[in-house]
């Protein structure tokens, strides 16, 4: 008995770790997502060369140049935090964004130093 039970669960394991993963709707797409995280991060480093205090930047991007990216692409604060929770929960979609954002700061500082 105990053996059918090991089998079952197997089974049952395997069904639901092959099962693709479904993004919810009111969760932004990861395409924009990793436009906007790309934003971010360039929009974060600004802050940060500005001279100002750690705290300072900190608060200035959060405030203001956070803001600025997020209206640029349209999305709600709220909606974009949701988001950033979800892929945050799901390991493997945030890796996946997280690779193409890095290729994607990484060209322009290649460009930036070609020049």
């Amino acid at each position: 008995m105990k053996k059918h039970l090991w089998i079952f669960f197997g089974l049952a394991f395997s069904l639901f770790s092959c099962k693709k993963l479904e993004i919810p709707e009111d969760v932004i797409k990861q395409d924009k997502m990793v436009a906007i995280m790309i934003d971010l991060h360039i929009a974060e480093e600004v802050a940060q060369t500005k001279g100002w205090s750690y705290d300072s930047a900190r608060v200035m991007f959060h405030s203001v140049y956070k803001l600025n990216v997020l209206n640029k692409h349209r999305v709600k604060r709220a909606t974009f935090d949701s988001s950033y929770v979800f892929y945050e929960r799901n390991p493997e979609l945030m890796n996946k964004m997280y690779k193409v954002i890095v290729d994607s700061l990484s060209k322009r500082v290649d460009t930036k130093r070609v020049r």
